[in-house]
């Protein structure tokens, strides 16, 4: 990474009226914020806390407005988002080929809201991309740390719940069911924050093949599990798994993993009943919908019904545009709701997006193109990923960051 003596000039604002410092400093703030918005949506959930508004999204607006305004400012916005703005609209407004405005009351139930969440990623990727290379590492190194420091914290909070059993730091807060996220409100959003840090740590022990960073991989693994989501579990199952099958030279380790897999085929139904015996809760569901209803969470269940839901709602135009309400129907499944809310424009832009972002960049790095691959399979089975904006700026900052450690 080569930086010359006008870009360090920039940073220090001797020939630039842009100060980094202060945008690297609203930055900051402004995660830090998201983190306390976070801890405000818990309590009010818990009914500890009320407020007339939420502060959560009066941050993530005033930040996503901020966004806007520098990169118009920096005349960076993307002419694909402006497309994408617009088969939104044409989405939600046409039905049987004729405009209706009755249908206005769609966008103030939230679609507008979930399109403005699914835009967070691709700006936030544009925001950064408008630094020098010496800003944009502090940026994300800056970034980077704070989450780090926070989940950290968070951890600190979940083991204290789980100890002690503290209902308000519960992932499935008044119920029985095990799992602790701290201060997070939904625990899938937890398990995404998770990914790329385990990643990461993992890219690290496999570089410099530290103590320090095997103790905190096993660390962060054995915490992760405390949020009681399956997604987790299959995550660091998956991910480890392939990283010892691909990524080591010890036959040994080799052949414990593919022990351990064959051992999961065949026994996957003592398994799966051993479990359910202890968590209630997935005994029900065992019963209801069998082991894959149980392993997708019913995800299988909500996937036919977005299928039955175009079918039965749909006009011909929607099959290219979409036009789900996501806040009447959401399939859990990332790519199926994306087509849903967002049609082929949507599915385009973000694959064309993730490719070129995170894919191209990484190219000659097989371990983080593992790694995407591995989230990428996960998102899918599990959605909700892209609209979730602490996630996806983290997951960015993660990626962003490591590439431009290394090169």
């Amino acid at each position: 990474m080569e930086i010359n003596k006008r870009e360090i000039q920039d940073f220090v604002g001797l020939k630039s009226t842009f100060k980094p410092n202060i945008t690297i400093a609203i930055s900051s703030i402004s995660v830090i914020l998201l983190f306390i918005g976070e801890l405000l949506a818990k309590l009010k959930d818990a009914e500890l806390y009320s407020a007339p508004f939420s502060f959560s999204r009066i941050i993530k607006a005033a930040l996503f407005v901020y966004f806007v305004i520098f990169l118009l400012n920096k005349k960076k916005i993307s002419l694909s988002i402006c497309v994408l703005l617009i088969s939104f609209l044409i989405s939600q407004f046409i039905q049987n080929k004729l405009i209706s405005f009755e249908q206005l009351h769609i966008l103030e139930q939230g679609n507008l809201s979930f399109f403005l969440r699914y835009m967070y990623l691709p700006i936030f990727v544009l925001y950064i991309t408008t630094f020098s290379d010496i800003v944009k590492f502090k940026l994300l190194k800056t970034l980077f740390f704070i989450f780090k420091l926070l989940l950290y914290f968070n951890i600190i909070l979940m083991l204290l719940g789980f100890i002690f059993e503290i209902n308000l730091f519960k992932s499935y807060t008044f119920s029985n069911r095990f799992g602790y996220c701290g201060i997070f409100l939904h625990p899938g959003d937890l398990s995404y924050l998770y990914m790329p840090l385990i990643a990461l740590i993992l890219y690290k022990y496999h570089e410099y093949r530290k103590l320090i960073d095997l103790l905190e991989l096993f660390f962060l693994v054995l915490s992760s599990l405390l949020i009681g989501t399956k997604i987790i579990l299959v995550y660091n199952v998956v991910l480890l798994g392939v990283y010892i099958i691909v990524f080591t030279n010890q036959k040994i380790y080799k052949f414990l993993v593919l022990t351990f897999l064959l051992f999961l085929i065949v026994f996957y139904k003592t398994i799966t009943i051993f479990f359910a015996n202890i968590f209630p809760f997935w005994q029900n569901i065992l019963k209801e919908g069998g082991f894959i209803t149980l392993l997708s969470s019913r995800r299988n269940e909500l996937f036919f019904k977005g299928i039955e839901n175009i079918r039965n709602n749909w006009s011909p135009i929607n099959y290219f545009f979409g036009g789900s309400d996501l806040m009447t129907f959401n399939a859990h499944s990332e790519f199926l709701d994306l087509y849903l809310f967002l049609g082929i424009p949507g599915l385009v832009f973000f694959i064309f997006f993730i490719f070129r972002e995170f894919f191209v960049p990484m190219k000659k790095d097989k371990l983080l193109i593992m790694f995407l691959i591995v989230f990428l399979i996960i998102i899918t089975l599990s959605g909700n990923f892209l609209f979730t904006i602490l996630p996806s700026i983290f997951f960015a900052i993660c990626i962003k960051y490591q590439k431009m450690a290394k090169y």
